[in-house]
């Protein structure tokens, strides 16, 4: 009997072992909103063919990190459908695609977003930004952005168009919401988007998510994306941002819309992309951190550190 005893309580130690090291395999992160996620295109899409619903997926092609842990693999697999398509009108009007992100999943986990398509060239990022600066304050929400045909090679660009571009209206809002993408709606092509094509989804809401930190590539490699949202940094962000005319916000330590967006005009200022992310590039010409080699903690410069 006291055998049995002994036995029964090795398998539970074994268990809650077992338990605990996986416990300390998973992490949990906040991923804020606002974030951008590099993507390929697992699936071509085409305005001529494409119909309202259709499913596609695209994987993440740059591992994104935030304050020294993985938030997202690089791999990981994000669904998405088209919600507006708009065929090429021969000789005048160019074809349209609007596409969302509903879902993304990450170490075979799934979970329910809210991502909207955007850009990381810098001519396509700039215009996007403008738009949001005009549309209700900043906010993404009463902006679409949109695959317009006529790109390079006849394929297509990505812009921002005034008041969702949905719905019976969608013609005279996106004719009269690219800016400087405008003129790619004359050129009367279908909007393709090929797989492999590449993009961006920003995150409309926050997300949390638990990741395996186990496993091949888990270690940071030099081309992931490595971010900061830590209050500190942050709020020195806002502390500098202003003495080079870029911020007039609070200093609350928030990463909201309005830092967002004057860290993405310094970055495009800079020759940086305009992600609005405080990324390790950006707070390094901050003066934030000093520098951060991958797989590693960023090293602060004794104002403001993690």
């Amino acid at each position: 009997m006291k055998k049995l005893r002994s036995l029964f309580e090795i398998a539970a130690v074994l268990v809650v072992g077992l338990f605990c090291t996986s416990e300390l395999q998973a992490q949990r992160v906040d991923i804020p909103a606002g974030t951008l996620v590099d993507l390929r295109m697992d699936t071509g899409l085409n305005s001529g063919r494409a119909r309202v619903n259709d499913a596609f997926r695209a994987t993440v092609t740059r591992a994104v990190w935030i304050d020294g842990r993985i938030a997202v693999p690089r791999d990981s697999k994000v669904d998405g459908h088209v919600s507006m398509v708009q065929p090429a009108t021969h000789g005048s009007r160019s074809g349209v695609i609007a596409v969302s992100f509903p879902q993304i999943t990450i170490d075979g986990r799934r979970y329910a977003i809210n991502g909207a398509l955007t850009s990381l060239r810098d001519s396509e990022r700039r215009q996007i930004l403008e738009q949001e600066g005009v549309v209700q304050g900043g906010s993404s929400a009463g902006r679409n952005t949109v695959f317009i045909g006529g790109g390079a090679g006849a394929g297509a660009v990505i812009g921002a168009v005034a008041g969702g571009g949905k719905g019976a209206g969608a013609g005279a809002a996106i004719g009269g919401g690219l800016g400087i993408l405008g003129s790619f709606l004359a050129n009367g092509v279908e909007a393709q988007v090929p797989a492999g094509s590449e993009m961006a989804m920003e995150l409309l809401r926050e997300i949390r998510v638990t990741v395996n930190n186990t496993g091949p590539g888990r270690q940071r490699r030099s081309d992931d994306r490595a971010l900061y949202i830590s209050s500190n940094l942050v709020r020195g962000a806002q502390t500098e941002l202003p003495h080079l005319r870029y911020y007039q916000g609070p200093v609350n330590g928030v990463l909201d819309t309005g830092t967002r967006r004057a860290i993405a005009h310094f970055q495009i200022d800079n020759n940086q992309h305009g992600t609005g992310d405080l990324d390790q590039e950006t707070a390094v010409e901050l003066g934030l951190v000093r520098y951060e080699e991958p797989g590693g903690q960023g090293r602060g410069n004794g104002g403001y550190g993690h």
